[in-house]
């Protein structure tokens, strides 16, 4: 590489680290591609507002796996999203029958992009026992493993975070701190009978996704 940057005539020695950095990480995605896949089922658990989407961006590439997102989808049912033919649903879009329906098409998706041979990274709060329990069941005869990422953060720091992206044009959800006041008493946590990997991350301070990456094919490799 050193050679690669003298024949492009790269001196300055910040422009050769970005360069190696670059290279580096495109050196290392390849090498997964060469690696067996094992479909896996990567669930995102967590709060609106404790990072789920962000973390999921940076974990789609890393984990080679397909994304997707429960705000999207429920924003299809209503026909608000790029591409939507018409309207599914109508009225509040987190009454409990809408949510199930989200819950039943991540699902729905989930199982089809399995049975074609990826692993998955559903993106939803999942904070009722019965949303997981779905998932749960749907693998319980499987060799997929499902790998729970409990992302936490402290209830004033959602609501700061939620508050501060209401105002981001370009941010997909739609979940308010009224949603979110809501979710804090909805919410079922975790529990140790849930059989399945969960990993816990501190989710207050920025994520280190490499890292987190790395603790999930771990927890895949293990997994019967």
């Amino acid at each position: 590489m050193s050679i690669r940057c003298a024949q492009l005539n790269v001196r300055d020695t910040k422009e050769q680290k970005i360069l190696l950095d670059g290279v580096g990480h495109y050196l290392a995605l390849a090498s997964t591609y060469t690696q067996p896949r094992k479909p896996s089922v990567i669930m995102l658990h967590g709060l609106s507002g404790s990072g789920k989407s962000t973390l999921a961006a940076s974990l789609n590439e890393r984990l080679l796996a397909i994304w997707i997102r429960s705000d999207v989808e429920r924003k299809r049912l209503f026909g608000l999203f790029d591409g939507s033919q018409g309207s599914l649903l109508k009225g509040d879009m987190y009454a409990p029958e809408v949510t199930k329906v989200t819950y039943q098409r991540l699902l729905d998706l989930t199982k089809s992009i399995i049975e074609d041979g990826y692993s998955v990274i559903v993106d939803a709060t999942f904070l009722q026992l019965k949303e997981r329990q779905m998932f749960y069941q749907a693998f319980d005869k499987t060799d997929v493993p499902i790998i729970i990422l409990d992302l936490r953060v402290e209830n004033n720091e959602l609501r700061e975070r939620v508050l501060k992206r209401s105002n981001d044009q370009n941010n997909i959800s739609d979940a308010d701190v009224s949603v979110l006041e809501q979710q804090f008493h909805s919410l079922e946590p975790l529990k140790d009978t849930e059989k399945v990997t969960i990993l816990h991350i501190n989710a207050n301070t920025l994520l280190d996704s490499k890292e987190i990456a790395n603790k999930v094919r771990k927890s895949i490799n293990t997994t019967n």
